[in-house]
């Protein structure tokens, strides 16, 4: 049973991601704001709460067999993932997006001004993505990874490292904020990524990208902002305090 009061958004996604679908059909940031109560969103937005709970009931209704536990993931399986999964996702798909973009600005630009802010927007965005990346694939992950292995007894980590993940935590999060509230303004500008039958097959399959890259992205920020990080930071911290290494 979901707790109005008590339920933030982060810990019901946390705890089953089968729920991010439908905070996202109600447009609810979960993976940036995810401290906010299920009712302080409700009030903020206007939403029935009985009609959003029923929604979330009925998705952890559905059972799905290729659901992944992130819960309880170690931060060195973490870090990989979203290595693995989205980094070079984004790195691959975003050129395409904008490519695609571009030609819709070409021929149907004057008709429709908004496809070039939205153009502008996402290249703005996937810029800030690509140096995010690469801080975490050249930084942050190799140490998590190290962090990791020391937890285990496979690896030593020189002391003078220890402390990176604090310094860069905050600076990391604001970073995700950032994406994630252009994204809005993206999904806005998109109309919610809506398309109607007299639509070319051009601006059908742009929106469907855009969509698909949104969804990528809201998992690879609700992992970094309500798991990895977090975790991490704990980890750091019994590492700091027991001075073991």
């Amino acid at each position: 049973m979901f707790s109005l009061k008590n339920n933030t958004l982060s810990e019901l996604v946390t705890e089953d991601y089968r729920l991010a679908p439908v905070f996202k059909k109600y447009g609810i940031d979960y993976y940036c704001r995810g401290e906010r109560t299920l009712q302080e969103v409700c009030e903020s937005k206007n939403i029935s709460s009985k009609i959003l709970v029923q929604d979330l009931q009925n998705a952890i209704a559905v059972t799905d067999t290729k659901q992944l536990d992130f819960h309880s993931w170690s931060i060195s399986e973490l870090a990989c993932y979203i290595e693995e999964k989205h980094h070079s996702y984004i790195k691959n798909r975003a050129p395409k997006i904008i490519e695609n973009l571009f030609v819709l600005c070409k021929e149907y630009g004057d008709l429709r001004p908004e496809l070039t802010c939205i153009m502008e927007l996402f290249t703005k965005v996937f810029k800030k993505i690509e140096n995010h990346n690469n801080k975490e694939r050249f930084v942050l992950f190799p140490y998590v990874r190290k962090m990791g292995n020391l937890i285990e007894n496979k690896e030593t980590i020189d002391c003078k490292y220890l402390g990176i993940i604090k310094i860069h935590s905050q600076n990391i999060i604001q970073e995700n904020n950032f994406e994630g509230q252009h994204f809005l303004e993206i999904r806005e500008l998109c109309n919610n990524y809506a398309v109607q039958n007299k639509e070319c097959n051009a601006y059908k399959v742009v929106m469907e990208l855009l969509n698909d890259f949104e969804t990528k992205l809201e998992l690879q920020l609700h992992l970094e902002n309500n798991l990895l990080y977090p975790k991490a930071l704990e980890v750091e911290a019994l590492l700091l305090k027991n001075r073991c290494f």
